[in-house]
């Protein structure tokens, strides 16, 4: 009897026993800790990325809404450049050649195939949305050879109209590997040109 009342008081002992409790937690909670801290960090500047893809995206859309001769492809290559500053895909000096970013400019259009008058005397028109043209800059995205494959980003157009569709493409890494895998940051911005021209490749 005497034996158990001795263990059960070493027990008791051992149970509200206090010390090195401090290390043990620390030993318990440092993992946890240091892994939220590097998620945390690799998040954030995923999400950086991401909001300077679209940001580029857009500014890349303005510059072009606002060009009043015909783009070609070193026009294109330069707004890559654009593009890969923005999103701090490029390196200094060498932008636009070898930076990371790809980007597409793909313009549609509404082709008017016929127009008709109604009762009222209102003009209906008969279009068709058609792909004008589709260039691009970079490894990772081709031209467009269908407008199928953009028909997805296009609004409803009035008869006539055109528009251009921007598609950006920078490849991000998580700053620590192992915590979340490798993507790319894609955006998509669609501008019209702010003067009325008609968006042209090469010549118009």
């Amino acid at each position: 009897m005497s034996r158990a009342r001795a263990a059960g008081r070493a027990l008791g002992r051992l149970w509200s026993d206090e010390r090195a409790t401090l290390s043990v937690e620390a030993v318990i909670v440092m993992p946890v800790l240091l892994w939220t801290l590097l998620a945390i960090l690799v998040f954030w500047d995923g999400f950086r990325a991401s909001a300077a893809t679209v940001k580029a995206a857009y500014a890349v859309s303005d510059l072009v809404s606002r060009e009043r001769s015909a783009l070609d492809q070193g026009y294109l290559d330069g707004m890559r450049g654009v593009l890969d500053a923005m999103s701090r895909a490029g390196q200094a000096g060498d932008l636009g050649r070898d930076g990371a970013g790809s980007l597409r400019m793909s313009v549609a259009r509404s082709r008017i195939d016929s127009e008709t008058e109604d009762a009222a005397g209102d003009t209906i028109y008969e279009t068709t949305l058609v792909l004008d043209w589709s260039h691009a800059s970079g490894s990772d995205l081709s031209p467009v050879t269908s407008i199928d494959e953009i028909r997805a980003h296009i609004p409803e157009l009035a008869p006539g109209d055109q528009l251009m569709v921007i598609e950006a493409h920078v490849p991000w890494s998580p700053p620590v590997v192992n915590v979340i895998p490798a993507r790319a940051m894609t955006s998509v911005a669609i501008t019209r040109h702010r003067f009325g021209q008609r968006m042209c490749w090469e010549s118009c």
